[in-house]
């Protein structure tokens, strides 16, 4: 919008198409309500938008804004579709920060206004000044390079760090998955170094004693010796294989970016296959992850009673079929509405990964 706005003459008439109906709310009917608060509902991307508003307020002519999407058939939604996936390229490589330009400054009006202000907007405002003073954490940064890293490995492109933070609130993670990485990404969880300098018994935590080295996640999760490292991995392998072939090479960062990597021919993140093995993989590792603790901290590293190989993978299926038991419940229109899942995408995530009986319909949900 802010290309078109400023490649035309101020002075001829604009009519901008877009796929993106949010963007013409915002830029239209809610514009002076996000003025007046300072786009404080959009943190993300509140530069973007007033820099779009000035642009727009500085046209002479008359420019409308319209939402085309596939279903409108119309012959320019060929072409709006190409340059939204191109634009979506290009964006990955800019930077977040957007200054308005000096000689649009006056059509601006950054902040929020004083006039009518409430308190919890003025909360609200505040919160997020600091937020954005916080100073950056040193492993935080480390982890997320090792997430861009394992996912441009699999999908060849790199994913900026507000797509890693997005990724981890995805509806495709269960709730406790979702705590899991999100803490993982700090190295929040309490292990390894954690313990190092403490005193005993609490410094014998630190080390593995299984593999006599110090912990930590991307050894739990794909270096250990675990009995539920080793049989996890190989079921959820073996659960995909006829449909996927060779199981990808993962690592940490193929844990903590599992939303955002890609596995079907055509890059579509939509396909079946990919949302299958985004959920395979985060409900694996976070399953290790519990296991791991119930053998350390419940079992105390008695390998006697800690849970055994058939244990691990009737826990593994089970947390599967609940997956897939959920899939089926969301689905429900009548219950979720606007919020339910399409029934084909499920019907295309489990798709030749289910051992159905023979007379089980095709839409089994």
């Amino acid at each position: 919008i802010i290309k078109a706005a400023e490649k035309i003459s101020p002075s001829r008439r604009l009519f901008i198409i877009t796929n993106s109906k949010g963007a013409v709310k915002k830029l239209t009917l809610l514009a002076a309500r996000n003025e007046q608060r300072g786009w404080l509902d959009y943190p993300d991307n509140a530069d973007v938008f007033r820099h779009a508003i000035a642009v727009l307020r500085s046209r002479a002519a008359e420019t409308t804004l319209a939402c085309v999407t596939k279903k409108h058939h119309r012959p320019e939604t060929v072409l709006m579709e190409a340059t939204s996936r191109r634009a979506m390229t290009a964006a990955r490589d800019v930077a977040s920060g957007r200054a308005v330009p000096a000689d649009l400054e006056k059509y601006d009006a950054p902040g929020a206004q004083l006039h009518g202000i409430t308190q919890k907007t003025a909360h609200e405002v505040i919160k997020q000044i600091r937020a954005h003073a916080t100073p950056e954490r040193r492993r935080t940064r480390v982890n997320l390079n090792t997430v861009k890293t394992a996912v441009q490995r699999q999908n060849g492109s790199a994913p900026t760090e507000d797509q890693i933070w997005a990724a981890i609130k995805s509806r495709d993670l269960s709730r406790n998955v979702r705590n899991f990485l999100w803490k993982a990404l700090h190295s929040g969880h309490k292990i390894g170094g954690y313990f190092t300098h403490m005193p005993a018994p609490w410094c014998d935590y630190a080390a593995c004693p299984l593999c006599n080295t110090t912990e930590d996640l991307q050894h739990i999760l794909f270096a250990c010796a675990s009995r539920e490292r080793e049989t996890i991995w190989q079921l959820a392998s073996n659960f995909v294989a006829d449909r996927l072939g060779p199981w990808p090479v993962l690592d940490l960062g193929s844990v903590l970016g599992c939303m955002l990597l890609e596995f079907s021919p055509d890059d579509n993140p939509t396909c079946g296959l990919t949302r299958a093995m985004r959920i395979i993989i985060s409900e694996s590792a976070f399953l290790i992850w519990k296991i791991r603790c119930e053998r350390r901290i419940e079992y105390e590293d008695n390998l006697d009673d800690s849970p055994s190989k058939e244990e691990i993978t009737g826990r593994w299926h089970t947390a599967i079929n609940a997956r897939i038991s959920h899939d089926r419940h969301l689905t429900n229109r009548r219950r979720y509405k606007g919020k339910a899942l399409d029934e084909d995408l499920v019907l295309n995530t489990w798709d030749g990964l289910l051992e159905l009986p023979e007379n089980v319909p095709a839409n089994w949900i």
